[in-house]
């Protein structure tokens, strides 16, 4: 048995089409197994968007506490093709992605809605590994 337990604290504000956010994530608590203690990997961070008509621009900075800090920017041009049916183009890049070769740190995906059903594609190079292809499914209800 390893039991943990931490807390996630953060704020947002809206101000037109601005939005910034900012918070922590694992505030407090360490992983125990046996007599062996480890800290939570805590972050502090920050981020900020805007959004003009279909498009958003969003960035954020997250600073570890064991490690250097990370930026990230992204963008997302949505579609309504339908009512309720919409469709979104996204690309984004990260600082903490460079080992991945010239494509390092950056992101491509697409995304389709309808109706409360989401469905996501991304695709980042993912370096000796090969690259990194994420899907995901939402139903909001």
């Amino acid at each position: 048995r390893a039991p943990a337990l931490t807390a996630d604290l953060g704020a947002l504000w809206r101000v037109g089409n601005w939005a910034a956010a900012g918070g922590v994530r694992n505030a407090f608590g360490s992983l125990r197994l046996g007599s062996y203690a480890d800290s939570l990997p805590f972050v502090a961070y920050g981020a900020a968007s805007w959004r003009r008509g279909q498009w958003l621009a969003v960035a954020e900075a997250d600073l570890p506490r064991q490690d250097a800090m990370v930026l990230s920017c992204g963008s997302e041009y949505r579609v309504r093709a339908a009512p309720g049916l919409s469709a979104a183009a996204r690309a984004g890049w990260r600082s903490e992605r460079r080992d991945a070769g010239g494509l390092g740190g950056v992101s491509f995906g697409f995304g389709v809605s309808w109706r409360g059903l989401d469905g996501d594609f991304s695709w980042m190079p993912g370096g000796r590994l090969g690259d990194v292809m994420q899907y995901s499914m939402k139903a909001s209800f």
